[in-house]
């Protein structure tokens, strides 16, 4: 293999020699032989060099593979272990193999994330008092070990969860300033979570490409503070039992929150949902917040139970939004939202006051059979499009003075003009 480009440098050095040397002179012809045979044999060489060069880097990069194989099916059975140290190590491991190995980072991350998809049944915390007290000494002397056994396992088994959920929090941040991540930071990473319990959980500061969340259970508090949805944000169906934030974070795609469970506050201020969202069907036990949140998709929050104040003060709605028979029991804050499109309210229960001040609402309007119990204030709100009032009820505190209303407006009273809540609103459109 070697030997044919050999000789043929070598021919090739010799001819090219010929035009500078006086082939007549014996000497010089036997100079000029010797020079050619040396620059074929110094090219043949380097071509043995190369050769072995990328024989030896083969070689390497098979066995490295080969090792990398094996490192990953041994953590797989490791993980499996019922020793919660060699569970634990195997972690820092894996971690190790794909800081290394940018290639391994993502069946790195698949490996961990189906680690805490596993059945886990978290530590329950007791405080045996008084009669509990001596009730759990009773059971313990009666031979209660396996339970105290099964708590410790428990715990230990959390605290191993725990620190899977830190090496996913470390590397998938980049750090300070993003456009110059750290190196510990993995790029374009997709996580499945689905139906993962996890504890304390946090992502905040983090970019990822698509997350997957549906029927997570997550105890404790929740952040993914200013985190990055790169793709799809997949959250349907999960349980927060303890407070989320989501300020700041970012949703390129879909985000999807229908039948997710809320437990504590929820903040979603200043969160940009580029794409479509959902909340449909969603329950917020305490507080919502979304203020200035920007939806540029069509948005659904149907059939949501608003049980504290929902605050969507100073949002923005670029897409459809629907509302269409939630309920709002505490203080619903819409002041200053921008509804750049239609917005359905048709068939929600406004329990506290609904404040919609200075709102501004480009498309079709749309409150029919909805129900003010408390005071609703629509004071210096513009309606530049259609509005349809029909089968809707409002308190007798309620109030559009300052209202703009520049389409038409569809009441089941045609006079609705004259009414006193209507003192002092502007119409430019139809009435009736």
């Amino acid at each position: 293999m070697i030997v044919l480009p050999v000789t043929a440098i070598a021919g090739a050095a010799i001819i090219v020699l010929l035009t500078f040397v006086d082939v007549n002179n014996t000497q010089n012809q036997i100079e000029l032989i010797k020079t050619g045979l040396t620059v074929g044999a110094g090219t043949g060489g380097i071509v043995a060099l190369v050769l072995n060069g990328r024989r030896q880097w083969s070689t390497e990069h098979d066995a490295t593979e080969r090792r990398l194989t094996e490192l990953y099916v041994k953590a797989i059975e490791q993980l499996g272990s019922e020793n919660g140290v060699v569970r634990h190590g195997c972690l820092y491991g894996l971690e190790r193999v794909a800081q290394d190995n940018p290639r391994q980072r993502q069946s790195v991350v698949d490996v961990i994330c189906a680690y805490l998809r596993r059945p886990y049944t978290p530590p329950t915390v007791h405080r045996p008092l008084g009669k509990q007290r001596s009730r759990f000494r009773a059971d313990h002397s009666r031979g209660g070990d396996s339970d105290v056994k099964s708590a410790v396992s428990s715990r230990e088994e959390r605290e191993i969860r725990l620190a899977a959920q830190r090496i996913l929090g470390k590397h998938l941040s980049p750090g300070d300033f993003p456009d110059h991540p750290d190196q510990a930071f993995w790029v374009d990473i997709d996580l499945d979570l689905s139906g993962a319990i996890l504890s304390d959980f946090s992502l905040k500061f983090s970019r990822v490409r698509s997350a997957r969340f549906a029927g997570a259970k997550f105890i404790g508090d929740a952040d993914f503070s200013r985190t990055v949805f790169m793709g799809v944000a997949d959250f349907a169906g999960a349980e927060f039992v303890g407070s989320v934030r989501f300020d700041e974070a970012k949703f390129s795609q879909y985000a999807g929150f229908s039948g997710v469970g809320f437990g504590e506050y929820a903040w979603f201020e200043d969160a940009q949902f580029l794409f479509a969202a959902t909340f449909d069907r969603s329950k917020f036990a305490d507080f919502a917040g979304f203020a200035g949140a920007e939806f540029a998709g069509p948005t659904g929050f149907e059939e949501v139970h608003f049980g504290g104040n929902a605050v969507f003060q100073d949002s923005t709605f670029g897409g459809r939004v629907e509302f269409e028979a939630s309920t709002l029991c505490g203080i619903a804050s819409f002041e200053g939202v921008k509804f750049r499109a239609d917005a359905t309210f048709s068939g929600v229960r406004f329990v506290g006051l609904a404040d919609f001040r200075e709102s501004e609402w480009q498309g079709l309007v749309e409150f029919v059979e909805a129900g003010f119990l408390g005071v609703a204030d629509f004071n210096k709100a513009d309606f530049l499009a259609d509005v349809k009032l029909g089968g809707v009820s409002f308190a007798e505190a309620s109030a559009f003075s300052g209202a703009s209303f520049f389409g038409s407006v569809e009441c089941d009273d045609g006079s609705f003009e004259m009414s006193p809540l209507f003192v002092d609103a502007d119409f430019y459109g139809a009435t009736g």
